[in-house]
């Protein structure tokens, strides 16, 4: 995983631990999930990730695709951005 995919998907998880300011207690369609709650703040606190962070980082973020920018997305899985983004 490149430098850039990995901070990529740091972006992500930072993104999304943002919008998770209960932490999942109200079930509200934004941030995290109950069950991906704990890693993905863990991993958004970090400062930086390892290369096996970042693709559980990955995996986590792909179930959130709708509450993020598309063409952050496409550069955390390593595809090219959508067109007009």
């Amino acid at each position: 995983m490149t430098a850039e995919r990995i901070a990529a998907v740091s972006m992500c998880l930072r993104m999304l631990a943002g919008m998770d300011g209960d932490r999942a207690r109200m079930r509200n369609d934004i941030g995290f999930n109950a069950m991906d709650g704990e890693i993905g703040h863990d991993l958004a606190s970090r400062g930086s990730l390892s290369p096996k962070q970042a693709a559980l980082g990955l995996m986590i973020v792909r179930k959130y695709h709708r509450q993020l920018p598309a063409a952050l997305l496409a550069t955390a899985k390593g595809e090219q951005s959508p067109e007009g983004e």
